[in-house]
């Protein structure tokens, strides 16, 4: 039975900020749901990495309130001078203490949470909690509103500087492939000098080493747009069209192709070919054109323009085959020969044309047990859990493997650490108030929480 929207009526709250009481609206499920989308959208539309947390504050706050109580507030705000920094500043009160009092009765508007949703979407520290507090909240509201005013572009990769500190914060997120994070900037250094323009990296490594990650974070400081197309589904030249549209004279020729819509949107793209080997020759003629200078066409002779891009490639094709004869990548996965048998392997794999497109090849070292540990404390980071020896070296002897690399380490802290965590406090069993962190113990091969901290 479909869904009636029930009459909108209004609830009372006191906002104590204002000292009175205000009327929200109550809505029905189906009205909450299309006001959470709108608030989705909202956000969406921001620039990623920057939303305006004050825009939000006031979108919720213009939705919520009753018309009579909009309009009440909206006379009020406009009475203060808003160039005037000190009432700039009473405004900021006005709007933390009634979007505080608003999200107490729908605590799912509040920004954190409705981010959630949207992680892999937007760059948004949405683990910070907003403060409750009126006083906290204008101060929160006054930071973010001088760092919007002095922020430079996020994601600028102009100066050596920037490329510097690039390197940075690759090698103190990527764990063990320091050597393959400075070729991967030494190439960025060319691209911002205009010695390249479109750039194309080929990472070769075993299964798990930080190949695909490394492009992801990548992307956090060159462009909010990421891509990762996973070759394995074009491993057959009709499969292609899904991606460059179907040919005139084919169903579907008409409707624009995926790679469209996707160099309509930026020219700025960070697109990850996952698995490169197994993609068909079809696909390859089309990279052909692709990478040459970012421009081509697809099936329906559309213009393609990803001129302002840079193509990874991942592939571990000749890492298999290095193991009967090297023991330990780690240590000599850099070295002279190394590098030389996994060229011929490429050899075998990728036409000329093709590697003669690739600006730098990127090898990966293979990770060891103490690269592991370092990974697994890096993930917990993410998490309110002490990460102590006795737990780091549990989660390393389920999540890494020299088949699979450190790829099931953060599957591992969720379904071994996380869910006896999350079952514990939804039981009530242990406190939950955002500030608590909790000391895990190993009792027969299972984790236990033992204790909380703070």
């Amino acid at each position: 039975m479909k869904k009636t929207n029930k009459p909108q009526k209004d609830l009372k709250i006191a906002c104590l900020g204002l000292n009175r009481i205000l009327s929200v609206k109550e809505f029905s499920e189906t009205q909450f749901e299309l006001l959470v989308k709108k608030l989705k959208k909202f956000i969406k539309n921001s620039k990623p990495g920057n939303v305006d947390i004050i825009k939000y504050v006031k979108y919720v706050v213009s939705e919520t309130l009753s018309p009579e109580e909009k309009k009440s507030i909206s006379d009020l705000l406009l009475s203060f001078d808003q160039k005037n920094p000190k009432e700039q500043l009473v405004i900021q009160n006005i709007l933390a203490s009634v979007y505080n009092s608003v999200t107490e009765i729908y605590p799912n508007l509040r920004v954190e949470i409705v981010c959630a949703d949207l992680n892999g979407f937007l760059d948004v520290p949405t683990n910070e909690n907003i403060p409750a507090d009126d006083k906290e909240f204008s101060e929160f509201l006054e930071k973010e509103t001088k760092t919007k005013k002095t922020k430079k572009n996020a994601y600028s990769l102009a100066t050596l500087k920037e490329i510097l500190d690039l390197e940075r914060f690759l090698k103190g997120n990527i764990i063990g492939q320091d050597e393959a994070v400075k070729v991967v900037c030494n190439a960025m250094k060319l691209k911002a000098a205009g010695f390249t323009k479109v750039l194309n990296l080929f990472f070769i490594g075993r299964t798990g080493v930080g190949k695909s990650e490394l492009a992801k974070l990548l992307s956090k400081r060159y462009s909010p747009n990421f891509w990762k197309i996973d070759c394995g589904e074009f491993g057959n030249g009709h499969e292609v069209n899904r991606l460059l549209g179907a040919p005139p004279g084919y169903i579907g020729h008409t409707t624009s192709s995926q790679i469209k819509e996707k160099s309509d949107k930026s020219k700025k793209w960070i697109i990850l070919f996952d698995e490169i080997e197994k993609a068909t020759e079809k696909f390859f003629n089309f990279l052909l054109a692709l990478t040459e200078n970012g421009i081509c066409h697809d099936n329906n002779n559309n213009p393609i323009d990803f001129s302002e891009s840079i193509f990874i490639f991942t592939s571990n094709c000749g890492v298999k085959e290095l193991k009967s004869h090297t023991t330990n990548f780690h240590k000599s996965g850099s070295s002279r020969s190394t590098k030389e048998d996994l060229m011929k392997s490429l050899e075998h794999h990728f036409s000329p044309e093709f590697r003669n497109r690739i600006d730098k090849f990127v090898f990966f070292n293979d990770l060891t047990q103490e690269d592991a540990e370092k990974i697994a404390r890096l993930n917990l980071k993410d998490y309110p859990v002490k990460a102590t020896k006795e737990l780091v070296e549990f989660i390393v002897k389920r999540g890494f493997s020299e088949e699979f690399g450190a790829r099931s380490i953060r599957r591992t802290i969720k379904d071994d650490v996380l869910i006896p965590l999350s079952e514990a406090i939804l039981d009530s069993k242990l406190p939950h108030d955002g500030t608590t962190t909790y000391e895990a113990a190993v009792v027969n091969d299972e984790v236990k929480i033992i204790n909380t901290i703070g």
